[in-house]
């Protein structure tokens, strides 16, 4: 696949296509982690001078994080930069047969949509209602739509990739310093170029993420 980044390619430091550069494991610098998830740890690191994100295994010796981090490498290497997305800026292969990968990411400094949510809550509430004594701020509506902007625009350019995210959901969208809303945690995106749109599989692979979708909603993530 064009773009797609395999264990043997030649570790360079700059990228010939506009994919996503391969990156030796001494340029870039562990400062603190930031978080995990079932699959992956997140830290925070140091590459040429910027802060970034850097996703690595929790277990390396399990097949199934290992192969969903193969595809999540190689689905966000055939993704060019979009300005909603948590774009991958490199990746460092070079302790493959050691099985840890190094994806390395934007670094979104507000943290995910969720937890930024939730502990601002009060405030988004009070200046949307427009509660007696309330305090204006930028936390308000406009904010809201243009994060629902964000999504939308970051999910039009998924879907001109042929790329479906498979696990949308406000914990895995993340804000930058500016709080702009970016579409991150690609370790369940599938591509659906390989489908026919007769074919059934297409059909069940969409109702199980409507499904997953609704629940979503109707649970953890609703405001």
């Amino acid at each position: 696949t064009m773009g797609q980044i395999n264990a043997g390619d030649k570790v360079s430091e700059t990228s010939q296509n506009g994919n996503p550069a391969h990156r030796r494991r001494q340029s870039f610098t562990y400062v603190r982690e930031l978080g995990s998830g079932a699959f992956g740890i997140v830290s925070l690191g140091v590459m040429d001078g910027k802060e970034v994100a850097y996703k690595t295994l929790k277990n390396v010796h399990d097949d199934e994080q290992f192969n969903c981090m193969i595809k999540e490498m190689n689905t966000m290497s055939n993704l060019k930069p979009h300005p909603n997305l948590a774009n991958l800026l490199g990746v460092c292969t070079e302790e493959m047969e050691q099985r840890q990968i190094y994806l390395i990411l934007e670094y979104c400094s507000l943290g995910d949509l969720k937890t930024f949510f939730m502990k601002h809550r009060d405030q988004f509430t009070k200046c949307i209602k427009k509660v007696p004594g309330y305090i204006a701020s930028d936390l308000n509506a406009n904010l809201l739509k243009y994060w629902s902007l964000c999504i939308a625009k970051g999910l039009e350019y998924l879907t001109s990739q042929l790329v479906m995210h498979g696990d949308l959901a406000i914990r895995n969208v993340l804000l930058d310093k500016n709080k702009t809303a970016k579409i991150g945690d690609f370790g369940l995106a599938k591509s659906i170029s390989y489908y026919n749109l007769g074919n059934l599989s297409l059909v069940w692979t969409i109702s199980r993420t409507m499904i997953r979708l609704e629940s979503i909603m109707s649970s953890e993530d609703k405001f």
